[in-house]
């Protein structure tokens, strides 16, 4: 298992280089804001929700899906204010 130093380290290099200007905002303001106080056991889970497919990650982000239902709560609460809310159809 890897200490959560290093896996703050891969997760910060993951936030900061995505492939769009719009998502890499977003993601730099999580390295910057979250990833400094995100509790170690949190930081797998985070790494997994960075791990999903570029089009899925941009879906999350803008509000055209929902994180996923087996994303801990407290993650959700630590991303919510970086995600726009999906709404109703």
């Amino acid at each position: 298992m890897e200490s959560a130093d290093i896996l703050r380290k891969k997760i910060a290099y993951r936030l900061t280089y995505r492939g769009t200007k719009e998502l890499d905002y977003v993601m730099n303001r999580i390295r910057v804001e979250v990833l400094p106080h995100l509790p170690p056991d949190l930081l797998p889970a985070l790494e997994d929700v960075l791990q999903r497919p570029e089009p899925e990650l941009t879906a999350i982000v803008f509000g055209h899906i929902p994180l996923p239902s087996d994303v801990p709560a407290a993650l959700k609460a630590s991303l919510s204010g970086f995600f726009i809310a999906p709404t109703a159809a």
